[in-house]
């Protein structure tokens, strides 16, 4: 049950992030596929799940589509031996929404472009996952998908690919080794080098936002990931929970500030509107009065243009 709740954190918070603001999600899909969508492209979701005739129902993780282009996108916290053929499927149902019929008669299915990644690997995971398609001809074809092995790339690595939406996922970094540490000196020692892995993160987090790779509320809800999901895989240790009050006194002082400064936005927008709706009720009153636009403006601050509108 706890090995299920796990994945079922890793899932929603993978599905959160790629729901983060259109430019965010572009940048990561640029970095993820090696491809240069512009900025201001339109990005879409469609749903992603399938029922087949016999009723079996199947929900792949994420399709995301960029202009005309679509990408399929799976994530996977441990090796799965049916990984291949599960992409497969859910891409030749993905295909069918796409597909198209000559006068011919003959059909093609666009197949999207498909990135499988995983969290965390071992010996066992593949670079590549290959489904062999044989035909009645005897001919064959390959249907291959590359892995991304996420902790296999360094977090400089993802911040120069502009993937920092992903940030949150590498406190993963120790897990194994933590399960497996025998002594509480040794769970101490990877605290602490956790507190430095938290300190880069956080750092790249902040320079991603600087560059305009996150907006505000991106960089809240990474920050926001990146200490729950800490909490999430670590909180059971005693040698972790001691350094929680040193280590996340300075990294939640950003998130706080951030909620504060979001705030302070919204109030000094609603006061803005407040002021331009009160402006526009007087001189609503001073047009119905039969005041000339020139000398309403003067009084209200707005344009004679705006007051012949209203």
């Amino acid at each position: 049950m706890k090995k299920r709740r796990k994945t079922h954190i890793f899932d929603k918070m993978f599905k959160q992030l790629m729901h983060l603001s259109k430019k965010a999600v572009i940048h990561f899909i640029n970095g993820l596929f090696g491809v240069d969508h512009p900025l201001n492209s339109p990005v879409s979701y469609p749903g992603t799940e399938y029922v087949t005739p016999d009723w079996r129902r199947y929900v792949s993780d994420m399709v995301i589509i960029i202009r005309d282009c679509k990408y399929q996108l799976e994530a996977q916290i441990s090796n799965d031996l049916n990984m291949a053929l599960r992409v497969f499927r859910y891409g030749f149902e993905e295909s069918l929404r796409s597909r198209s019929l000559a006068d011919d008669g003959e059909i093609t299915l666009p197949f999207p472009q498909v990135r499988v990644i995983y969290w965390e690997t071992s010996r066992k995971t593949p670079d590549t996952l290959t489904v062999n398609l044989v035909f009645p001809d005897g001919t064959r074809h390959k249907y291959e998908v590359d892995a991304f092995k996420f902790l296999d790339h360094s977090i400089a690595e993802l911040e120069e690919r502009n993937m920092s939406i992903l940030l949150p996922f590498y406190v993963l970094k120790l897990r194994k080794q933590v399960k497996a540490a025998k002594t509480g000196r040794r769970r101490l020692e990877l605290s602490e080098e956790m507190r430095d892995i938290i300190d880069n993160l956080e750092a790249t987090v902040k320079r991603s936002a600087g560059a305009g790779v996150l907006d505000k509320e991106d960089t809240l809800m990474v920050l926001n990931d990146l200490n729950q999901l800490y909490h999430e895989l670590y909180n059971g240790y005693n040698e972790f929970r001691r350094t929680d009050e040193m280590r996340f006194e300075k990294y939640e002082h950003p998130i706080e500030g951030l909620k504060r400064e979001l705030k302070r936005k919204a109030i000094r927008q609603g006061l803005r509107e407040g002021r331009l709706k009160g402006r526009q009720e007087i001189a609503l009153k001073m047009k119905a009065d039969g005041l000339p636009a020139e000398k309403i403006a003067a009084y209200t601050g707005l344009s004679p243009e705006k007051i012949e509108k209203l």
